[in-house]
This record gives C-alpha cells, structure tokens and sequence, in this order.
C-alpha cells in the first residue's frame, strides 16, 4: 500500500480529489523516476497529517509496515547471539514472552546503533516502541527505559528523564513492589547501604547495574537542571549530588569505571554549586586531572568520553562562578580538550557542548549558562582555532564545518548557535 492510498482513505477522497489537492495529474502523481519534488512530499504530509520526515521515508523506501523483529535481529549488533544470552539470562527459552525478550533486545540494539550516530531521535522513538511490548520482563524493561531516559537527558528534556529513572528506581524498592516481577532483586532494594556485590546472583547484579545508571542519569538530569531553572539551583545542585554519590558508590562497587568517573566529575560541579568547595577549587582539581589523559589511544573509550564531560563540568563551573581573563583562558583550554575528545571517539553530544562552549565564551562581565541562554553577558564567540583574541571571527576548516552542519542536524536547540557560528566563521583551506 501507498502513502497516497493512505492520503485518499485518510481524507475519503478519490483518487482524482487526491491529485488535484497535490496538484498533480491521477495517473503522474509520482513521477517515473522514483524522486518526488518537495513541494510533492509536503503536500502529502499536509493531507496525511503527518510529520514531513516520516513521508518522505516512507517514500523513499515504500516502507509502511514496522520492521519485524527479525528485521531487527539482523540490523542489530551480534542480535543473534544478545538474543541467545537474553533467552538465558531471563529463563526464556521456552516461555511465551520469548518473542517479546527478542524484539525488546532488537529494539535496544538498534537503539544503540543509532546513538552512536548521533541519532538520538531516532534512538528514543525505538526504546518508546520497545516500551509498549506486553510481557517484558521487568529487568529488560529497565534496561530499555534508562536508555530512553538517557536520550531524553542527551537532548535536554531533562523532566522526562528524571521521571523516567525515578521509576525505574521505584521498582528496585522492595517495600513498594515486593518480588513483583522477573529481575526485581529479592535482597536488596534500590536504597540498600549494603555496598556489596559479593553473594547476589546474576540477575541481582544486573539489577544492580541498572540501578546504578537510573542513579545516574536522574543525578546528571538534575545537574542539567541547575543552569535551565537557575532559582531553584541550590536545590537542584543538592538532590543532584545525592543521586550522583549513590551512583558513584554503586558502580564502583559493580566496576563500571566509566560511570563512576562521569558521577565524579559531575560531583565536581555540584559542590562548588552547593559552596562545598571553592570555584577555583574546582577548576584546579578538574584541570589537574586532565593533565593525565594524553595519549587517547591506549584508553577505553567509555572513559576517554568520561574525561570529555569532565571538560564540560569545568567549563560549567567557570561560566557560572569565574570571571576575568583567567576564565576566558581556561574555557579555550577545556573546549580544545573536549572537541579532541569528541572528534577523537566519534561523540555528538560531545561535539554540540564543545561547539557551544567555543560561541558561549562571554567577557568578563557574565557569562552564559550551560544551555546557552543569555546570563547578563555578549556573545563573544572564540573559535577554538583562533585562540584568545574576543573580537576574531570563528576560523573553521572544511571539516569542522561537517561537524557543526551534522550538529544543528541532531540537536534543534543548536541551530541557532550553529547558523551563528556558520555566517560569522572564516574558512582555512
């Protein structure tokens, strides 16, 4: 079936009505080249009440049935065999949720895939999808709620991820839920001091885990939350630092490097937030700890991208807290190390946050908070390349014109800076 048999059994219209709202002829309404126009696609849209994007897939590629989970199975990473552990790990090889387990997994893999392109989007609307299967288990339907959790934080819609991990958070609470589902850990609940892992079996410790990254995205979410609703920051800085020293300790304890260090450098921010410790403080500790990382190579790299959001943790603290020309040195400092970071792992979350820094640098007078809104300051874009000088335009080579363009791409809120960026930058061939 067509889009444009949609659009007419949408509508109640005949195929005549059809081409004439489209402004085509009945029988050349798709040209024979396969390519329709844009003001084709558009008007479909209009018609089909959908959005334009999801027209013009549709198409592109005559796709209007969901991928089956084989087709998944096939796209994902080592499907196959995720697929094989998940059947193990949740006892599901004879169950009538096994096809459920299979989809669930697909859908997650995918997702991950598309994160890893930057397509956050795209990612959130396959985990949304994945949410809706009846019969997941509830340690799998964790596992795929932190993840949309963590694109909603990814893309600042910060009210959903907190919900999100709070639920998930809720139902690792045994007084609330009992032993109401496959997964949920039968001896310890999601506030448990135990700090051990020694004794809990398999499906304990994943549990464990989620939990850990539930901990953290709520705690980064949080953190997020003290630059996009700065009267309430101290409370905000507070409950942040509460989730992220609960997911400090848990994934030390589980050995999830990567995610111990992020908690720890978004720590950073939340105490000097807090008057815990002193902004310069701060900074030195962050910036003294990069001055390890060197040789990006020989480290993994979860934590390589770890190192990165340190970067942004100070460039946070020395926006909202530290003024002068020391501030402006020490944010060129942590936008290079961050975009070195980015570009070296291949990150867009990181990419949009480095770019961002490099338009956001203000005078001494203010400075702007971290989702780029206007704190009592001008805008004096640095660009990374130009170094110190205020009033240089940004100068961008070719390829970091890729990176900005395929930012604004994947973040609406960046568009803006990225056009700015865009008209403002001097080209290095």
């Amino acid at each position: 079936m067509h889009v444009l048999d949609l659009a007419r059994m949408y509508r109640g219209w005949t195929r005549q009505e059809v081409a004439a709202a489209l402004g085509r002829e009945p029988s050349k309404m798709i040209p024979e080249s396969g390519n329709p126009k844009l003001d084709l696609v558009m008007g479909i849209a209009r018609l089909l009440e959908w959005p334009v994007g999801e027209v013009a897939e549709c198409l592109w590629g005559d796709r209007l049935v969901a991928p089956s989970p084989d087709d998944f199975e096939r796209i994902g990473v080592d499907g196959a065999r995720q697929t094989s552990r998940a059947h193990g790990a949740l006892g599901a090889d004879r169950d009538p949720c096994s096809g459920a387990i299979r989809y669930g997994r697909a859908l997650l893999d995918e997702s991950r895939l598309r994160r890893r392109d930057g397509r956050y989007q795209q990612a959130i609307e396959l985990l949304q999808r994945g949410l809706m299967l009846p019969n997941l288990p509830r340690l799998l339907r964790a596992e795929v709620q932190i993840s949309l959790a963590e694109e909603h934080c990814t893309l600042w819609h910060l009210a959903e991820a907190r919900s999100l991990a709070s639920e998930v958070l809720r139902w690792a609470n045994r007084d609330e839920i009992g032993d109401g589902g496959p997964g949920i850990p039968s001896r310890h609940g999601a506030n448990s001091n135990s700090g051990r892992t020694d004794g809990l079996d398999a499906g304990d410790l994943a549990w464990r885990r989620q939990q850990a990254r539930a901990l953290a995205v709520r705690g980064h979410s949080l953190r997020r939350s003290i630059a996009v609703d700065p009267a309430l920051a101290p409370q905000h800085a507070a409950a942040a630092l509460r989730d992220l020293e609960a997911a400090e300790r848990a994934a030390s304890e589980l050995g999830l490097a990567a995610l111990t260090h992020r908690a720890a450098g978004g720590l950073v921010e939340c105490r000097v937030e807090l008057r815990l410790i002193e902004p310069d403080t701060g900074v030195a500790a962050i910036l003294e700890s990069l001055d390890g990382v060197i040789d990006l190579d020989f480290v993994d790299p979860e934590l390589v991208e770890a190192w990165g959001w340190w970067c942004i943790f100070g460039a946070n603290v020395v926006r909202r807290h530290v003024r002068g020309t020391a501030a402006q040195r020490t944010l060129g400092i942590l936008a290079n190390k961050a975009m070195e970071i980015a570009e070296r792992i291949g990150d867009w979350a990181l990419r949009e946050r480095a770019f961002s820094l490099d338009h956001e640098r203000g005078a001494d007078d203010g400075v702007r908070d971290d989702t780029g809104s206007r704190r009592a300051s001008l805008d004096h874009g640095i660009s990374i390349a130009a170094g110190g000088d205020d009033d240089a335009p940004p100068m961008l080579d070719h390829d970091d014109i890729r990176s900005i363009i395929g930012t604004m791409g994947r973040f609406p809120h960046f568009r803006e800076t990225g056009w700015a960026l865009l008209r403002r930058a001097t080209l290095i061939e």
